[in-house]
């Protein structure tokens, strides 16, 4: 923790967003939701699309926040504009079972093919 939050001081996003998988898993640390969600939020607002895929989990799961299917999608989806294969598949997922959104299984092919090409 001593050494990502130096990191995290110098700006970097990947030293944040493992601050906040170390909140949520309490790994090192006490589990502390609200700290995984305030350390992924710095990182997502510096463009870290890891971050923004978990801030959308910690939604979809309602893991320290009130459960918000549309919250997540929202953070899902900006994650998937940065090209991250993890939350196109998870917007696929959410079509194709209907979770938060009509189920549509055409919109979720289109998501899961998305994913299935950027991890070739």
């Amino acid at each position: 923790m001593e050494w990502y939050e130096k990191a995290a001081d110098l700006g970097n996003t990947s030293a944040m967003y493992n601050i906040g998988c170390m909140y949520l898993y309490g790994a090192g640390v006490e589990q502390d939701f609200e700290m995984a969600l305030e350390w992924y939020e710095k990182a997502a607002d510096s463009g870290n699309a890891s971050a923004m895929n978990n801030i959308g989990n910690m939604y979809y799961n309602g893991y320290g926040v009130e459960q918000d299917y549309e919250v997540a999608l929202e953070w899902y989806k900006k994650a998937a504009d940065l090209g991250y294969a993890n939350a196109m598949n998870n917007i696929g997922f959410m079509y194709d079972l209907g979770i938060g959104v009509e189920q549509d299984s055409e919109t979720a092919s289109e998501w899961y093919e998305k994913a299935a090409n950027l991890s070739n």
